[in-house]
């Protein structure tokens, strides 16, 4: 289920956090803020499921998942969330089958 205002609290919530530069962090803050649950390495709630990742700059490598971890959320959006040093990026993970 897609609800738009959740998304964008999720986005406005992860900007403010701009430069944090920890992923452990802003995944707790995130976790909290929207009552997630952890699943190994993935957070979700009713409305989204979260990866959060570290990258030294804004040129980072894929994030990967098997494709069986994911089909436990292909009825939410799932975001990868890219922590930097200066900036936190948020990406739409799209399957193509």
């Amino acid at each position: 289920m897609y609800n738009s205002e959740k998304i964008k609290s999720l986005v406005s919530f992860v900007t403010r956090y701009d430069g944090i530069a920890d992923k452990k962090l802003l995944a707790e803050k995130v976790q909290a803020r929207f009552e997630m649950t952890k699943d190994r390495s993935v957070f979700y709630c009713d409305f989204f499921a979260v990866r959060f990742c570290r990258a030294s700059s804004q040129f980072f490598s894929n994030t990967v998942l098997s494709l069986s971890a994911l089909q436990k959320y292909d009825k939410k959006p799932f975001i990868v969330s890219v922590v930097t040093p200066d900036k936190n990026y948020l990406m739409l993970q799209t399957l193509l089958f």
